[in-house]
């Protein structure tokens, strides 16, 4: 590929754990359409990080923009990792690109903590 081009990947599978190796600087977009999330409808877009920049810790809240909440999803560079979120018990995830979700309630917020580092997303109605 040439600077500025694009390639799109359209699919009904879940790409989450996908691996994108490239020898240059690139962004990496991704998105979903028609998600339900409760009584709502969304559509998600939302631009990646590398495995570089993944962290041990973070802070979300929900903005209460829907009684439905939102959707954090977690994936982990490394096996063995053991996540601790307030507000919810602590969990192991077993092996590496495992993926994990958890709905954060409309109006409340959650430290996440990682042994290792992991990618967190959240998708909100």
């Amino acid at each position: 590929m040439d600077a500025l081009d694009s390639i799109q990947i359209e699919t009904t599978y879940d790409l989450t754990g996908t691996y994108i190796y490239s020898d240059k600087p690139i962004t990496v977009i991704v998105g979903s359409r028609n998600v339900t999330n409760g009584d709502v409808i969304a559509h998600t877009v939302e631009q990646l990080v590398p495995s570089s920049h993944w962290g041990t810790e973070f802070v979300l809240k929900n903005l209460g923009t829907s009684g439905y909440g939102d959707i954090i999803k977690m994936v982990s560079s490394w096996s063995n990792t053991t996540v601790k979120m307030n507000g919810y018990n602590s969990f192991e995830m077993t092996t590496e690109r495992q993926t994990t979700v958890k709905r954060l309630d409309q109006g409340h917020w959650t430290y996440i903590k990682a042994s290792n580092p992991i990618q967190v997303n959240t998708r909100r109605s």
